[in-house]
């Protein structure tokens, strides 16, 4: 598959709605941009077959005084899949939200190419352990756009020799029958994290945002829009929370010097435009500014980047957030009390309710994953007798999908 399509599917697979649907990225206008000029014809004998592309050890120099140039798209970015990129000489690294990231070490680079041939960390979600080739060019106005040639090149000189894109029109085509990418100055969330406000934990991204309690209901409102300038964040209600349902919020946040702090400022607007025209709550007053009430102040915390509302293939519905996984089967339900969770290991540790119909009492391991499909889950082991157990637990096979979790397959979640 092409780097473009295999980018793509992954952010499908990680949720990003908006950005398979067309729409453009969080914070970005989505307007067109103008055609790019890349310096350089690939077909004109400087394709990097001489060793201009770096690969005989000057990655990136000039030639001139034996100076190594410093590669021409380096800086921090987010493109329009809502995928964040941190480029350098040596590393590029391309992540969305708290997803596990890509990660290359950049092999070599020619800044009149627009080029890059970077090896892939083994631990990438798509191609780990390949080799990848990256074209970018830069617009009249300097914007640069980026092209995935490739990101599963299974040698250094498949990677050199794959391409080129072609940056004539990169609105409408040229990487693979694909848009370009258009890279935008990083400016991420200012909210985007794990948070403790108001008693509940809130696990925030340009996307979602969700709130639960020890006992309470998981909330979730969808991101529509926010402005780092403004600090004011635009949502939509879930139709499954317990107050405004399917209405729009308007969310302000500000500071004091020492700490953070959030209001809810509206919660019942009937449309986005309504939302969007409600007026901020006045800052300047953190104990009465907040609807007559004191702003909430906010400190990091913890947030299971699992916790969402999804359903598997037989029909069962889990209702996931840090502190407890609930399983519903509709014949059946199960409620796990989660005691530890490891975002970066994909982990879940959790004591099995009393009222368990299985089990009950025991303790229990969950292994988690996302990949370019989808995310999944495997129930590594339900009956531990004690929570170091349940730790100690072998954990299941991500690298087996079909038998990797005791034996049998890993279950899809569903959002």
């Amino acid at each position: 598959m092409s780097g473009h399509g295999r980018i793509t599917a992954l952010i499908c697979g990680l949720g990003a709605a908006g950005a398979c649907a067309g729409d453009s990225a969080p914070g970005q206008s989505g307007e067109t941009e103008p055609t790019v000029d890349r310096v350089g014809d690939p077909t004109d004998g400087t394709d990097g077959s001489d060793g201009s592309d770096g690969s005989d050890g000057s990655d990136g120099s000039d030639g001139s005084d034996g100076t190594v140039e410093s590669i021409a798209i380096g800086g921090s970015w987010s493109d329009d899949l809502g995928m964040f990129h941190l480029i350098g000489d040596t590393d590029w690294e391309a992540f969305i939200y708290s997803e596990a990231p890509f990660r290359w070490a950049v092999r070599s680079y020619d800044n009149a190419l627009g080029a890059a041939v970077l090896e892939g960390d083994a631990d990438n979600p798509v191609g780990g352990g390949a080799f990848a080739r990256m074209e970018w060019a830069f617009d009249g106005e300097g914007d640069p756009w980026v092209c995935p040639v490739v990101l599963d090149a299974p040698t250094l000189e498949d990677a050199e020799a794959a391409g080129p894109a072609d940056p004539t029109d990169p609105t409408t085509g040229g990487c693979d029958g694909q848009p370009w990418l258009a890279l935008h100055p990083d400016e991420p969330f200012a909210l985007w994290g794990g948070w403790s406000a108001g008693g509940l934990h809130h696990g925030i991204t340009e996307q979602t945002w969700m709130a639960a309690a020890d006992g309470v209901p998981l909330q979730a409102w969808t991101v529509e829009s926010w402005s780092n300038d403004d600090r004011a964040v635009f949502l939509r209600n879930s139709f499954d929370n317990a107050t405004d349902p399917g209405d729009f919020s308007r969310v302000d946040w500000t500071d004091d010097g020492e700490a953070l702090f959030v209001c809810f400022t509206r919660t019942d607007a009937t449309n986005l435009d309504d939302a969007l025209a409600t007026a901020r709550s006045d800052d300047s007053d953190l104990v009465t500014g907040c609807n007559d009430t004191a702003w909430l102040p906010v400190e990091p915390a913890d947030w299971l980047w699992l916790s969402g509302v999804y359903t598997d293939i037989a029909g069962g519905t889990h209702r996931i957030s840090p502190y407890t996984w609930n399983w519903d089967l509709g014949s059946a339900v199960s409620t796990f009390d989660i005691s530890r969770f490891d975002n970066e290991s994909g982990v879940v540790i959790a004591l099995n309710a009393s009222d368990n119909p299985s089990n009950a009492g025991l303790w229990s391991r969950f292994d988690w994953m996302r990949d370019a499909d989808a995310t999944r889950y495997c129930h590594t082991t339900i009956d531990a007798a004690s929570e170091q157990d349940a730790e100690d637990t072998a954990p299941a096979d991500r690298g087996d999908l079909a038998a990797g979790c005791g034996g049998g397959p890993w279950i899809d979640l569903t959002p």
